[in-house]
């Protein structure tokens, strides 16, 4: 991720033409009966927001500026048993110009088989794959300045879990800017504006249409269906 980032803003992509995450998960009705707030409006959400909204937050920022536009199609396939979403296709216009594409399932048989991230650029193209996005599978650019080759035996590395090892070194970061006073890596913004943009996603399919990003604060019990 840091080094997508770098290129990022080294410029080495040109103009940024467009993201796409995806991610094609398999989650049982055991996952949801281990924890009842799983798959609730009140205290979870659907796929997107369980196990979309990292990737959502990578996108984000990948892709930067402000989200402008934000249209949806949700539905729940396979799991009558949560409130919420187990399928979700979203589509963010970024201020800059730049689309995002978010493609998030929990219905995949029989196991998890996806999890990428894909940046689109006049003069660049870099997909990251891999169990928890841990490892570079193209890494294309007009410079020349690296290859595959390279920069996979300088980034790429084995992983026990779609959970990866991000964890540990991001709390490190935010006690040590506890400690100095600096900005932490990952903000609480940052939390926020993924958040934001996946509650955009609800209001864009209850509404049938396409949303006006941040025209009113949205809150995730206002898409729960009483029975």
């Amino acid at each position: 991720m840091k080094k997508l980032r770098q290129a990022l803003e080294e410029g080495r992509f040109g103009r940024i033409i467009a993201g796409n995450a995806r991610i094609l998960w398999n989650r049982n009705q055991d996952y949801y009966t281990q924890a009842p707030w799983r798959g609730t409006y009140e205290q979870d959400g659907g796929c997107l927001m369980n196990q979309c909204i990292h990737n959502i937050d990578l996108l984000q920022w990948m892709l930067g500026g402000q989200p402008e536009l934000v249209q949806a199609m949700l539905g729940n396939f396979m799991h009558p048993y949560i409130e919420a979403e187990d399928y979700g296709a979203v589509q963010i216009r970024f201020d800059g110009g730049a689309i995002g594409n978010v493609e998030g399932t929990v219905c995949i048989y029989p196991k998890n088989l996806e999890e990428t991230l894909t940046i689109i650029g006049e003069t660049g193209t870099v997909v990251l794959g891999g169990m928890a996005v841990n490892k570079i599978e193209v890494w294309q650019f007009a410079d020349g300045k690296d290859t595959l080759a390279k920069v996979q035996a300088e980034c790429n590395n084995e992983v026990d879990s779609v959970y990866g090892r991000g964890h540990t070194p991001l709390y490190e970061d935010w006690f040590e800017a506890i400690r100095t006073g600096r900005q932490p890596l990952v903000d609480g913004q940052a939390g926020k504006t993924a958040m934001s943009i996946i509650l955009h996603a609800y209001e864009a399919e209850k509404q049938k249409t396409c949303v006006v990003f941040g025209k009113k604060e949205l809150q995730a019990l206002d898409y729960r269906v009483e029975n």
